[in-house]
């Protein structure tokens, strides 16, 4: 075969050339030549390492690598000295005339009215030894009253009367004048009288015997005095007869006498009207302690109190109120105050402590009861002012003590109970989640929620913890509720309560913890508590991001420039392929669809259009590697290159029954690129 050279090469090209010339076309076309270019659009591995905004709040489990969410929060300090005080006290006491026996006991005394042998013959020398005649007489003797008593009007009462025959010869009540049998009349001007009537028994009364007492021959001489009056010209009659002493001489004297005794008992009064003797009376007042308190000792800070008094007796007088647990400090005297009371009058006084330092002590009443103070005491003792006149009293007259302690503040305070029965604890906290990916989880389960608290006991109280934690969602409502169980908190600064939880179930990533606790005081245990005691601490909890998701999607997006040299040339390009290479550790599959935005922010073409392209899922730690290719129409092209934006989503393919683990080692690498053909002419 012939070689052809350069030259004659060259020669043959000019001359085909010119051939061709000879049949010149009216229009230039160009060559056409199909190019291919490739345009990364997306590289990102989305895992929760990665997408972390802020790790000071999270930490690693160093054996298994993944993170959990950790927050710590300073529980509010409550200041134990702030309560250590006891509530108002208050005490009410009132009396009435015939509540105070010791006034009425002036009413209920013998009187006794002595008859000597010259009141029945005042003919007789006043002794020696004579044959006694038979006589008769009629004896009145006043019903003198003791202490200044002028007038008695009795709501209940009973006359009690006794004879004492000391004479040398027997005597005998007879009948008196206007009645039928034998007896003693009570004769008050202006009243009705009072009839006694006597039994056979009764009416002989034989030389130095007695009647008219209930262990007497004949029993008790009595009449009710209820509804009735008496008054200092009250008499006693009687009509007295003896048939002498026969023939015989019988030696007397002046010890020989009839005596007749009256006695008052039972007695209420309606009114009185009396000189009153100088009296001490004395009210006693009882305060009792909340029934789970009992002070053993306890220094008051301060303490006040109003008393009120309202007197409608005709009797004035000087008051002492003492409160015996109460010892001054400075004095070491029990605290005592004085005050005047006047008749028939309202008041108000005021007591403190003045400045004073007290200490709130056990008394002698409070020591044979086990020592311990469960009741403040307070004494009131008024001692009358000497009479000057005969006052009226009525049963509706009342002498009234009414007061209140306001709330005694301790410095200090030991005892047995609970000085503070219940401490409410109530606190929320920023769990700081957003700092977590924009992951849309469906449900998921928390593994091991570890709920870790610290509390410092200033007091020497000890108590039990329990609550609630309550997980709330950005929103504020409750995810979930976590009951904390009862743990026991000693008297010091160490104590440690801690609670672990297993599958708690929420449908949102919690956002703030709400924390409502109570600490209660143990039953019958000691306690010491200062003003400066206080119950501080705080609380940690951990949720581990190792969670069970169920649904949930997650979105990467960002903006497109297309450079200028593809716009100019957009009109060539023919086709366009989606290209998805994805490698995934997450074991699910995810469903992905791209989404191209116009610059209205309005999505323009979405890819694939009606369904999905599917990213495996890995069944283990390798991760599973995956190419998706989708062809673009030609009518979309202009869609893609006029984009602004663009998102690729993807969804967990998950069913309601299927729960998968989803660690914070778990990731899916997705690169996207757009392959172009294009006509170059």
């Amino acid at each position: 075969m012939r070689r052809l050279t350069t030259k004659s090469l060259l020669v043959s090209l000019v001359v085909t050339l010119f051939v061709s010339c000879s049949d010149f076309p009216s229009e230039f076309v160009a060559p056409v030549f199909n190019t291919g270019l490739s345009i990364p659009l997306a590289d990102t591995v989305i895992s929760l390492n990665s997408l972390l905004t802020d790790t000071t709040f999270l930490k690693r489990n160093q054996s298994g690598g993944n993170y959990a969410i950790v927050q710590s929060f300073d529980l509010p300090t409550i200041r134990l000295g702030d309560s250590l005080s006891l509530n108002s006290v208050s005490f009410s006491y009132s009396t009435t005339f015939n509540q105070q026996q010791e006034l009425l006991a002036q009413y209920q005394k013998w009187n006794t009215m002595t008859l000597s042998v010259a009141r029945f013959d005042s003919t007789l020398p006043r002794s020696g030894a004579i044959q006694f005649n038979p006589l008769e007489s009629e004896a009145n003797v006043p019903l003198e009253m003791q202490n200044g008593v002028e007038d008695v009007s009795f709501k209940t009462g009973k006359l009690c009367i006794r004879a004492q025959n000391y004479l040398p010869i027997d005597v005998e009540i007879v009948t008196p004048k206007g009645y039928t049998t034998p007896g003693i009349v009570v004769v008050t001007p202006g009243e009705k009288q009072l009839f006694i009537p006597l039994n056979n028994d009764q009416r002989i009364i034989r030389k130095q015997q007695s009647r008219g007492d209930v262990h007497d021959i004949g029993g008790e001489l009595s009449v009710d005095l209820a509804g009735h009056r008496i008054s200092k010209s009250t008499v006693i009659k009687m009509k007295v007869r003896s048939d002498g002493s026969g023939n015989s001489a019988v030696a007397y004297n002046e010890a020989n006498t009839f005596n007749l005794g009256f006695k008052i008992t039972d007695v209420s009064l309606h009114s009185t009207k009396a000189t009153i003797p100088q009296k001490e009376l004395t009210f006693n007042n009882n305060a009792e302690l909340p029934r789970d308190v009992k002070i053993t000792q306890a220094t008051v800070k301060d303490f006040a109190g109003k008393i009120d008094i309202t007197n409608d007796f005709p009797l004035s007088g000087q008051a002492t109120l003492v409160m015996p647990q109460l010892i001054n400090a400075r004095t070491s005297k029990e605290f005592t105050y004085s005050f005047r009371i006047e008749k028939r009058g309202v008041q108000t006084i005021s007591i403190s402590n003045n400045g004073d330092t007290y200490y709130l002590t056990p008394d002698a009443f409070d020591k044979q009861n086990g020592g311990a103070i469960t009741a403040l005491r307070m004494n009131c003792t008024v001692k009358t002012d000497a009479p000057t006149t005969a006052e009226t009293i009525t049963e509706t007259d009342v002498l009234s003590i009414k007061g209140v302690i306001s709330p005694i503040h301790f410095s200090s305070a030991q005892g047995l109970g609970g000085a503070q029965k219940e401490i409410t604890i109530n606190t929320l906290a920023n769990l700081n989640t957003n700092a977590l990916p924009d992951v849309y989880f469906g449900s998921f389960t928390f593994k091991n929620i570890i709920i870790e608290g610290k509390i410092n006991n200033g007091s020497s109280v000890a108590g039990v913890f329990n609550g609630k934690v309550a997980l709330l969602d950005k929103f504020g409502a409750v995810l979930t509720e976590i009951p904390l169980a009862e743990r026991t908190i000693t008297a010091s600064n160490n104590n440690v309560i801690s609670y672990i939880l297993s599958d708690v179930t929420l449908t949102a990533m919690p956002s703030t913890a709400k924390l409502n606790a109570t600490i209660k005081t143990l039953n019958g245990e000691t306690f010491t508590i200062s003003e400066n005691s206080s119950i501080s601490g705080n609380v940690t909890i951990t949720l581990p991001l190792v969670m069970s998701v169920l649904g949930g999607e997650f979105t990467t997006s960002d903006n497109l420039s297309f450079s200028n040299e593809i716009l100019v040339r957009k009109d060539n390009i023919n086709s366009i392929d989606v290209l998805l290479e994805a490698k995934n550790r997450i074991p699910v599959s995810l469903s992905t669809r791209v989404h191209f935005y116009n610059a209205n922010g309005e999505v323009a073409l979405s890819l694939p259009k009606e369904n999905t392209m599917e990213i495996p899922g890995s069944s283990s730690e390798v991760p599973e590697h995956s190419f998706t290719r989708l062809s673009v129409d030609s009518s979309d092209v202009n869609k893609i290159l006029g984009a602004k934006r663009y998102s690729v989503i993807s969804r967990f393919n998950t069913s309601n029954n299927q729960i998968q683990k989803f660690t914070s080692q778990d990731y899916t690498h997705i690169k996207l690129n757009l392959e172009c053909k294009a006509n170059t002419k």
